[in-house]
């Protein structure tokens, strides 16, 4: 492991994120999210048990109605433009083993990264 490296880590229906636990917002073409349903149903492990397909979209599609006001421009305010479905992503650029250690601490916990709590 190398310092500098950055980390990005990503929403789910298992670890959702709450407001102030991200701090990346991706607005994919719908090619592009198309190809990622494509690649999530290609693992039977993914679609079997739970439809993680129709999860993954379902929040894309909730956070894409949602985001753009309610985080990105703030309620009453125009909202972005983006694209029907969005992403929500926590990164970092690692620069301490203290950092790795408070990120561990979080996930043994199921919490969501959050700005102070890394």
């Amino acid at each position: 492991f190398e310092y500098g490296n950055t980390i990005m880590m990503f929403e789910g229906p298992w670890s959702l994120f709450s407001k102030g636990s991200y701090n990346t917002v991706c607005s994919p073409p719908k090619k592009h999210f198309a190809k990622k349903l494509a690649a999530i149903r290609a693992h039977k492990s993914q679609i079997g048990r739970t439809p993680y397909d129709r999860a993954a979209e379902s929040l894309a599609q909730l956070r894409g109605a949602l985001v753009p006001e309610q985080d990105l421009s703030g309620f009453g305010a125009e909202p972005p433009k983006l694209e029907e479905r969005v992403e929500l992503f926590y990164q970092i650029t690692i620069k301490s083993t203290a950092q790795i250690d408070r990120l561990l601490d979080l996930f043994q916990k199921q919490l969501p990264p959050s700005r102070d709590a890394v």
